[in-house]
């Protein structure tokens, strides 16, 4: 899938829904101690839904809230 602006390819699961158990593990490893970027590799998924997922998770605080 290519963004329609810049034409850069997306990530595959981009647009995909979460499933519980990758957020789960999304969030057990950023515990363990992965990186954002390492994140986005693994669960081939832009940064903004690697961050907004550790939100929801509890992970990372929401705009406004720290």
């Amino acid at each position: 899938m290519k963004n329609r602006t810049t034409g850069r390819t997306l990530p595959p699961n981009t647009g995909k829904r979460w499933t519980a158990e990758e957020t789960r593990a999304l969030c057990a490893a950023y515990d363990k101690g992965r990186t954002i970027p390492q994140l986005m590799k693994a669960h081939k998924r832009l940064r903004g839904a690697i961050v907004g997922r550790l939100r929801i998770g509890g992970r990372l605080p929401w705009p406004g809230t720290a």
